[in-house]
């Protein structure tokens, strides 16, 4: 191994009823689903969802069962430090 951290996740620090640290789609989409997100910052969040949606595919719409616990127990996604163009977003 070369020592270099090849991918990043953001997520909670704490688990969820999985027993998984949710991640920072799935903390914005739990956010704005409960209507806990002001008008400006649902503004953010819908431009940036609909922003990734088009970039890139959510690996979900390929194989639902990706993210199913009982398909693929622990799955989580992760960014690759290269990919800059998305890890600039995601501070936001």
């Amino acid at each position: 191994m070369s020592g270099t951290t090849t991918y990043v996740r953001f997520q909670s620090t704490e688990r969820n009823q999985r027993g998984i640290f949710t991640g920072i789609f799935g903390l914005a989409n739990g956010l704005a689903r409960e209507g806990r997100l002001t008008a400006e910052q649902h503004r953010f969040w819908r431009a940036a969802n609909d922003w990734y949606d088009a970039a890139y595919t959510d690996p979900s719409r390929v194989d639902p069962a990706v993210y199913d616990p009982g398909v693929n127990p622990g799955a989580v996604a992760w960014f690759k430090t290269s990919a800059t163009h998305l890890l600039d977003r995601a501070p936001g």
